[in-house]
């Protein structure tokens, strides 16, 4: 065998196993790169840039986050003591009632002021979810939209789209589970036997909702609405980063509302310190959402 032909062979096998080595090594460094808490590291110092970058934007969604929790609590508070105060009606109306009396109607004298009273109650509890659905809409979804601002001021309209659909689909969803658990519940409490089973897969489907729920309203503000069936798929089994997102959130929310909660006959400056940073981490949950889910 010619002395060239081996050297060019032993030269090719050469070239062969260094691109070989190298093509390893990329991989290697890529899987690195891609790593679960690479990435979702990397995505919570971009939520950290977004804010540095946009202060102003997200300072009126932390201003918004606080209207919006303002008026749901005043439409919840108002409602909520309306529907108080008929069941207390039927409450009493009932007690009211001689049992020990023959003469009398164990219905009471006006049966239908029962019936009267439990529709004023619905319609209270109907009176309170619209509104709170429309300080959602509106309020809220501003909020959302400030932080699409602050990722791209480009595609209004497909953000508007977007955030009509998916909001109304999931709105739809929670109104059918509520009203179906509630109906399932108020049976349960006439005939004196509460199915607690259902109740808690009541209460499961409603947390899975809305763990759906601010997964596809973060993707509304980065995706074209066709994309965000695949990518809400996606992203909802992520756990590497679906878990820790939620949890960081939860931890802020949590943490700054239990010092609000503490400092309520206490220091007035932690006091005040600790709503803002509350506020402040209801807003920053958006945001962090946003650069997680994409």
């Amino acid at each position: 065998m010619p002395v060239n032909f081996i050297i060019f062979i032993s030269i090719n096998k050469k070239c062969f196993t260094v691109v070989k080595n190298k093509e390893k090594s990329l991989k290697l460094k890529s899987v690195k790169k891609n790593s679960p808490s690479k990435t979702f590291l990397s995505k919570l110092s971009d939520s950290f840039r977004l804010i540095k970058n946009n202060k102003f934007l997200f300072s009126l969604t932390v201003i918004l986050t606080i209207i919006y929790v303002a008026v749901s609590v005043a439409i919840m508070a108002h409602y909520w003591v309306e529907a108080s105060a008929h069941q207390e009606a039927v409450f009493g109306y009932i007690d009211s009632i001689p049992l020990d009396d023959p003469t009398k109607s164990p219905l009471g004298s006006d049966p239908l002021m029962v019936y009267k009273e439990i529709d004023a109650a619905k319609n209270a509890l109907i009176m309170m979810g619209l509104f709170i659905l429309l300080a959602t809409f509106f309020i809220d979804g501003t909020a959302w939209l400030l932080v699409k601002f602050m990722r791209s001021k480009d595609e209004i309209f497909e953000f508007l789209k977007s955030y009509i659909a998916i909001f109304f689909l999931f709105m739809a969803l929670f109104g059918s589970l509520i009203y179906f658990t509630f109906k399932i519940a108020f049976s349960d409490a006439l005939s004196n036997s509460p199915n607690r089973i259902v109740n808690i897969i009541g209460w499961i489907l409603l947390l899975i909702l809305l763990y759906l729920y601010f997964i596809a309203m973060a993707l509304v503000t980065n995706s074209k609405l066709k994309e965000i069936p695949l990518k809400l798929f996606k992203n909802s089994i992520k756990l590497f980063t679906s878990v820790p997102t939620y949890a960081l959130s939860l931890f802020l929310i949590i943490f700054f509302g239990y010092f609000t909660v503490y400092f309520l006959e206490g220091n007035l400056f932690m006091l005040s310190l600790s709503i803002i940073m509350f506020f402040v981490s209801l807003a920053y949950s958006k945001v962090l959402f946003s650069s997680q889910f994409e």
